[in-house]
C-alpha cells in the first residue's frame, strides 16, 4: 500500500515537472519568435528604404566599429573612431580619458566575444533614420597602471554585456555608401581613405561626414536596463511642435547636445571652473553655478566625479512668448569627492545613483540645423570648432553663443525630484497627477503609466532588502543571478552592487506606495518566471521583498497567476496570427 502511494505520488510530481518543462519550452519559444519577429520587422523596415539592404554587411560592418571602439577605449584615443561617432560621445570618451588620466590608469579589456549582433527597431520618421542594434557580447574589463601597465583594480573574470548602439543618418542619405565609414575607414561621399579637418569635412571632397548626410554616425552607446522609447504624450508633444514650429527638431540633437554639455559640467565640477560651460549656458546659469564650484569658509568643497551617463530622456518642449524650453532628464552614476583648498580631491566610498531635468532654452524664432545636429562642439551659427572654451563668442564668426539665438542652450540642472523640476514637468503635462510628479523612481517611459522602475534599480532594492541580516547565502545568490541574467543585468554590474551594498554603501530608490510596490514585483515575477517556473527559492524571495510593503503570501500567489494568466494568453494570440 505505501509503495502504490510512492509511486502514485512520484506519477503526480513527474507529470507536474512535465507540464511546466512544457510550459517553459513554449514561453521560451515564444520569446525566441518574438525577438525574430521583431529582428525581422526591423530589416523589412531597412530593406524598404535601401533596396540594396544586406544583414550579413550591416553585422559585418557594426562589428568593424564595435572592435575599432575596444581599441579607443583601451589606448584613450579617439583617432581611429572620430569620423563616425557624434560630438556628444566624442565628449564622453574624452572626459572619461582625462579622468582616467589624471588618476593614472586606463581600462584594460581582454577576452572580448562578439556573441551576436540583433537589430532591435528601425525608425524613419522626420530629420533622421535611427536604427538600434543590440550587440550581446563578454570581456573582462579591469583597470591598470598608465605607466607600468600593472594591474590595479577590477574583476578578472569574464563578463557578459549587452549594449544597444543607437545609429543615425539623415534621411534621404546615400543607401549604398552608408556603412563605409564604420567598416572601410571610407568617405561615404567620395570613396577616398578618411582623412578628416577640424570641422569633420573629408580633406578630399569636403564632405560633412560626421553630419549624418552621408552615412550612419554612432550617436550613443547604453547597457541594458538604461534604454527606453519616449511615451505618447511624450511623442505628442514633439509631433506637435515640429508640425507647428519646427519640422527639423529631433531628440537626436537633443542627445547629442546633452552629452556634450553633461560632461563639460563634469569637467567644470572637477576643476572648479564654470568657464567649460560659457558656450553651452546662459550668463544667468554660469554666474550662479560659479558659486556653487567655489570653496565654502572652511576652504572646502564637494563634487560629483568618475561618472557615467546613463539614460537621456527628451520629455517634451514648452513654447513661450519669447523663447522655447526642451526637458531633458538626465540620470547618470558618480562617486562623490571631497576638496580642501590646495590638496587633491579625495573619492568618497559611496556609489550615487542619480536623476536631474536640464532645463534647455533658446529664442522662439529659431529652428534646427539639420547639417549641425550631431556636432554639438562646433559653432552653431558658422560650424567652426570650440577651440576656446572659456569665451562664449565664437573665435571665428565672432557671434555669441550663449544667448539662444542658434541653438538650445542650458538655463537650469535640476534635480528630479527637486520643487523646481516638478513645477516645470507639471508645466510640461498639466494633466499629470500628483502621483506621477511626486514620484521619484519614474522615468520618463514611465512617467504617464505607473510602469516599474529600471532593472539596475530593482536589483539595488532587492539587495538592499536581502542584506537586512547582513548575509546573502549561496542559494540567495544564484537566484539573484538568474534573475538578473533575465533582465538584462550584467554579471559584473550585479556582483559590484552586492559589495556596495554589503559596505551600506548602494543608494537606491524604494517603493514609496503600496501601488508602486505592486508594480515592481510584478517586474521581477516577469524576470524570475522567464523559463515557465518560479521557484521555491524564487518564491521565497518575492515573498521577503512584499512584507516591505506587507504584502502576504497569497498576494504574491495573485500576482504569480495573473502574470501565467498574460502569458498563455500572448502565446494563444500568437498561435492564432500564426494560423
Amino acid at each position: 500500500m505505501i509503495l502504490l502511494v510512492l509511486a502514485l505520488r512520484a506519477l503526480q510530481s513527474s507529470q507536474r515537472n512535465g507540464y511546466r518543462l512544457s510550459q517553459a519550452n513554449r514561453l521560451i519559444e515564444h520569446r525566441k519568435q518574438m525577438n525574430q519577429q521583431q529582428a525581422m520587422h526591423t530589416m523589412e523596415r531597412l530593406q524598404h528604404i535601401d533596396p540594396n539592404f544586406s544583414a550579413k554587411a550591416y553585422e559585418k560592418a557594426i562589428e568593424s566599429a564595435f572592435w575599432k571602439v575596444q581599441v579607443a577605449r583601451q589606448d584613450q584615443k579617439l583617432h581611429a573612431i572620430q569620423h563616425f561617432i557624434a560630438d556628444g560621445l566624442s565628449a564622453n570618451y574624452t572626459a572619461q580619458f582625462q579622468e582616467q588620466q589624471r588618476l593614472g590608469y586606463r581600462e584594460k579589456i581582454d577576452h572580448t566575444l562578439i556573441h551576436s549582433i540583433r537589430f532591435k527597431s528601425f525608425e524613419s520618421t522626420g530629420a533622421f533614420d535611427v536604427l538600434t542594434v543590440e550587440l550581446n557580447s563578454s570581456s573582462t574589463e579591469y583597470r591598470v597602471s598608465l605607466n607600468s601597465g600593472a594591474y590595479l583594480s577590477g574583476d578578472r573574470k569574464a563578463a557578459t554585456r549587452i549594449e544597444y548602439w543607437t545609429l543615425v543618418r539623415a534621411h534621404g542619405a546615400k543607401p549604398t555608401a552608408a556603412l563605409q565609414g564604420l567598416e572601410a575607414d571610407r568617405c561615404p561621399n567620395c570613396n577616398a581613405a578618411i582623412a578628416i579637418d577640424s570641422l569633420g569635412h573629408c580633406l578630399a571632397c569636403n564632405a560633412a561626414i560626421r553630419s549624418g548626410q552621408y552615412g550612419w554616425v554612432l550617436l550613443e552607446i547604453v547597457q541594458a536596463g538604461e534604454s527606453g522609447q519616449p511615451d505618447a504624450n511624450t511623442l505628442e508633444n514633439i509631433q506637435r511642435y515640429q508640425s507647428t514650429k519646427d519640422p527639423y527638431f529631433n531628440v537626436q540633437h537633443i542627445h547629442d547636445r546633452t552629452a556634450v554639455v553633461f560632461w563639460r559640467k563634469v569637467t567644470a565640477d572637477r576643476e572648479g571652473q564654470v568657464a567649460y560651460l560659457h558656450k553651452f549656458a546662459s550668463p544667468d546659469f554660469c554666474q550662479n553655478y560659479q558659486q556653487h564650484l567655489q570653496f565654502d569658509h572652511e576652504d572646502k568643497r564637494s563634487f560629483f566625479g568618475d561618472c557615467k551617463l546613463g539614460r537621456v530622456s527628451v520629455l517634451g518642449v514648452i513654447e513661450d512668448t519669447s523663447v522655447d524650453y526642451c526637458i531633458v532628464q538626465v540620470q547618470s552614476f558618480a562617486y562623490r569627492y571631497s576638496q580642501h583648498n590646495g590638496d587633491l580631491p579625495q573619492k568618497r566610498p559611496k556609489w550615487h545613483r542619480r536623476s536631474h531635468l536640464m532645463i534647455w532654452m533658446r529664442k522662439h524664432d529659431v529652428t534646427t540645423h539639420i547639417e549641425r545636429c550631431l556636432c554639438s562642439l562646433h559653432c552653431p551659427h558658422c560650424g567652426a570648432p570650440d577651440e576656446s572654451f572659456a569665451d562664449p563668442i565664437c573665435s571665428s564668426c565672432s557671434q555669441p553663443l550663449n544667448l539662444g539665438d542658434y541653438d538650445w542652450i542650458l538655463v537650469d540642472y535640476l534635480p528630479f525630484n527637486s520643487s523646481a523640476a516638478k513645477r516645470w514637468r507639471k508645466r510640461l503635462f498639466p494633466q499629470l497627477s500628483s502621483y506621477c510628479l511626486n514620484n521619484t523612481s519614474l522615468t520618463a517611459t514611465s512617467i504617464h503609466h505607473h510602469e516599474p522602475l529600471t532593472s539596475v534599480d530593482a536589483f539595488a532594492w532587492i539587495i538592499n532588502i536581502m542584506l537586512v541580516d547582513d548575509s546573502i547565502d549561496e542559494t540567495e545568490q544564484a537566484t539573484l543571478q538568474e534573475m538578473a541574467q533575465r533582465s538584462l543585468v550584467s554579471q559584473a554590474v550585479l556582483e559590484h552592487m552586492i559589495k556596495k551594498a554589503k559596505k551600506r554603501e548602494l543608494v537606491c530608490p524604494s517603493p514609496k506606495s503600496y501601488r508602486q510596490c505592486r508594480n515592481w514585483l510584478k517586474a521581477m515575477i516577469a524576470a524570475a518566471y522567464c523559463d515557465g517556473v518560479v521557484t521555491k527559492f524564487e518564491r521565497a524571495l518575492l515573498e521577503k521583498l512584499g512584507k516591505t510593503m506587507d504584502f502576504g503570501k497569497a498576494d504574491i500567489d495573485i500576482l504569480i497567476k495573473q502574470h501565467q494568466t498574460h502569458l498563455l494568453q500572448s502565446t494563444r494570440n500568437l498561435a492564432a496570427c500564426r494560423i
